[in-house]
């Protein structure tokens, strides 16, 4: 790949801390979101490294940001702007999508990643769903958000969810919002 692309892969693989955060948590309150689009984008590379070394690095350090976004993830499925730990359990859609593409990614390039933390994420999704098919800001409420919904969309096609009865009704409030 291009200079660029590796620069930005030394980048992120310089952030990645000891317990799997890419992160800084003392720079960034909101760190869940670029954790997760690190995850995504150094997962799309791993299986494009040629050099035998530096794929054992990114092995390492994307198995760990799995370990680490598992034990982010708040008990009713979702994930905060920060680690459920840090952020009192707080969850919100975006940032729980992010984390699911980032895990997703690494799982299809062969990272583990345990189907429970999937399995939850589905159902946080399910039950952030209103009746009209919008899907809510957070488990605590806020509204059916379009950006959401459609996020979510790709979220449950990620998981393997084409036929889900939910799947349906966030399309259509996508096509009406």
């Amino acid at each position: 790949y291009s200079s660029n692309i590796r620069l930005a892969l030394d980048f992120l693989i310089g952030k990645s801390r000891d317990n799997g955060l890419i992160g800084d948590p003392t720079s960034d309150n909101r760190y869940t979101y670029g954790h997760g689009f690190s995850m995504l984008f150094l997962s799309q590379l791993l299986g494009e490294e040629e050099d035998r070394e530096r794929r054992d690095e990114l092995v390492d350090v994307l198995t760990r940001a799995a370990k680490f976004s598992g034990e982010a993830q708040t008990p009713s499925g979702g994930w905060g702007y920060v680690s459920a730990k840090d952020g009192s359990n707080f969850d919100e859609g975006s940032t729980t999508i992010t984390q699911v593409q980032g895990l997703r990614g690494c799982r299809n390039a062969g990272i583990p990643v345990p189907d429970k933390i999937i399995d939850k994420a589905v159902e946080y999704i399910r039950k952030c769903t209103l009746p009209d098919g919008g899907v809510q800001y957070s488990s605590q409420g806020g509204g059916g958000r379009p950006a959401i919904t459609a996020a979510a969309l790709a979220c449950l096609f990620n998981a393997g969810e084409y036929d889900s009865e939910y799947v349906p009704k966030l399309l259509d409030y996508c096509k009406k919002n």
